[in-house]
């Protein structure tokens, strides 16, 4: 059984990335009810708009619901200290690339980019031994 002290090593860098993971999916649902549930998008917008547009978008949503999954997959990385380097670098990846394509209202991007942060702060504390 592991020491209590040392399951709290990474859990700043968890809980920031981990918010952020689901930030992005609630946005990313949110959006998706919004785009194909509105009567406006669908009804008034929609004939409007051309072909590549709405393709644009349905691949800009699918963006999002990948980025959000691994924001969240990457934060449980954080959290084992095995693995707490591939699960920081994963999250300030996803969160570049999600910071690049606005996802998450760009409030999740940036909470993932200090989650990645904190934790290969927290990773390299174990790594000289401090904690």
């Amino acid at each position: 059984m592991a020491n209590p002290d040392e399951l709290k090593i990474f859990i700043p860098g968890f809980e920031f990335s981990l918010i952020a993971g689901i930030f992005v999916l609630v946005q990313a649902v949110a959006l998706t009810f919004f785009i194909f549930g509105s009567t406006f998008f669908t009804e008034f917008l929609g004939p409007f708009l051309q072909t590549w547009v709405k393709y644009a978008v349905i691949i800009w949503l699918f963006g999002q619901y990948i980025s959000g999954i691994c924001m969240v997959v990457a934060s449980l990385l954080i959290k084992h200290e095995d693995h707490s380097l591939a699960g920081s670098v994963m999250v300030l990846v996803v969160s570049l690339f999600g910071l690049f394509l606005a996802m998450g209202a760009l409030v999740g991007p940036m909470l993932g980019i200090v989650g990645g942060i904190l934790g290969l702060k927290e990773h390299q504390k174990v790594m000289h031994g401090v904690i």
